[in-house]
């Protein structure tokens, strides 16, 4: 009888736990799965939506965002970058200095998919943002119920190959505008100076009309370095090339590089847009290490 009465309480609590899991707002997800895997779980018709985001509100804040989408059944990447250079964050509008989106093909969709497929998506966290820089991964499918949508990659290496990809396209797509960057002019000419905050160091920047809407520039960068011995050296780069207006009505100037090194063939590439006293160069391509592309640097006159 008591062996009876056992039986018959097991059978209740079974028939209970198999009714709760056959209703709720979770009624077409196993209970105990706590994470589902892209490629496995998830497949590349079941995405609508992924964010990357890294936000660092702390000294030279920064924000990067990359987002693939579909909408109106068409697929885009759409990426900004913000930059506040020598201050703390967090970047706002304002700081932005790359912007753009651009529809994909099915091949570039597959290539983002192949991309984060075998990676993990856990229910979202509120916190996961907090009191980090990130950056922090969020994907959006057809049955993540508004909650299991924290994304982590397999890999360190599977999320490096990702932010490579995303750059890439980045590059590819980036939004210049005239209204965005002014142009320089005529009355810009002349000696301009800047300030290196992070390192001790300074900048000159010599830039000289002309008849043909060229304008020559050159820029002499100066970096101090104290050696292990407590000894202090200096570290020069110059830059020698031509501003002009393109078709967008931004000036770009394309310069050479010299480092003192033997290195050969060095090279730069900048918007230089000025904005009422100050004129800012954003760093679009280089060949040196300390002048790297997405660095802005400001200039005001001597």
């Amino acid at each position: 009888m008591k062996k009876n009465a056992v039986l018959l309480i097991f059978c209740l609590i079974c028939g209970l736990f198999i009714s709760a899991c056959g209703s709720g707002e979770e009624n077409d997800m196993s209970l105990l799965k706590k994470e589902f895997v892209v490629g496995k779980d998830i497949s590349k018709g079941d995405i609508t939506d992924f964010y990357y985001t890294y936000s660092n509100i702390n000294y030279n804040a920064f924000y990067q965002r990359y987002r693939f989408y579909i909408e109106d059944g068409k697929k885009y990447f759409f990426h900004e970058t913000r930059e506040r250079q020598n201050e703390y964050g967090p970047a706002t509008e304002d700081d932005t200095t790359k912007i753009g989106k651009v529809e994909l093909t099915e091949e570039q969709w597959k290539d983002f998919y192949d991309l984060i497929n075998g990676g993990t998506v856990k229910k979202r966290e509120e916190s996961a943002e907090s009191g980090d820089s990130g950056p922090w991964f969020y994907i959006y499918w057809k049955d993540d119920k508004s909650k299991y949508q924290e994304y982590s990659f397999a890999s360190y290496e599977d999320q490096k190959k990702f932010e490579e990809y995303c750059s890439g396209l980045a590059d590819e797509s980036a939004e210049v505008s005239a209204e965005k960057y002014p142009p320089i002019d005529a009355s810009s000419c002349g000696n301009w100076q800047g300030f290196f905050y992070d390192v001790s160091g300074n900048y000159h920047m010599t830039i000289e009309n002309t008849a043909d809407g060229r304008f020559p520039v050159t820029i002499n960068f100066s970096w101090m370095y104290s050696d292990s011995g407590g000894g202090m050296y200096t570290y020069l780069v110059d830059v020698a090339g031509t501003a002009y207006t393109d078709e967008d009505g931004v000036t770009i100037l394309e310069g050479d590089l010299d480092d003192g090194s033997s290195a050969a063939d060095q090279k730069i590439k900048a918007i230089l847009t000025k904005n009422n006293d100050r004129i800012t160069m954003i760093i679009l391509e280089s060949s040196n290490s300390r002048l790297t592309a997405g660095s802005k640097l400001d200039f005001t006159r001597e």
